[in-house]
């Protein structure tokens, strides 16, 4: 019975991150609650770095781009430098990790509303996904 509960939570996560998502909901921060959430992504498209910190553009898969209705095919998220430092424009990820901050503006961190509403002023990649290749 212990081994059919673990399989099928095993299915669950992976048939959620196929989806295109997980979210995770993390305990307060100083700055209130925070989301986790995985997003499935194509590629890293771009790397900038100003004077307000490190961002990084994603390249969304064509599947996302024609679930949600986008009308764009790439976003841009904060970032540290730490992940910063450790892509290239062309990288290939499974997904990023984000972080959405007052997840009450995007339906609790809806990944769909942040993408629809372009909400990505709300979120930060954390950490990145497999590499392909690797």
């Amino acid at each position: 019975m212990r081994k059919r509960v673990g399989i099928a939570a095993v299915i669950l996560v992976c048939v959620m991150i196929g989806a295109g998502w997980l979210a995770v909901v993390s305990g307060a921060e100083k700055d209130g609650p925070v989301i986790y959430t995985t997003l499935s992504i194509d590629r890293i498209a771009e790397k900038l770095h100003n004077e307000d910190g490190y961002y990084l553009t994603v390249a969304l898969e064509d599947w996302l781009i024609e679930d949600y209705n986008l009308s764009y095919d790439r976003i841009t998220f904060k970032t540290e430098q730490e992940v910063y430092d450790k892509v290239s424009p062309g990288d290939i990820y499974a997904g990023v990790t984000l972080k959405i901050r007052e997840p009450e503006k995007c339906s609790n961190g809806d990944i769909r509303v942040v993408l629809k509403w372009k909400r990505n002023d709300l979120c930060e990649i954390v950490s990145l996904g497999q590499k392909a290749g690797t």
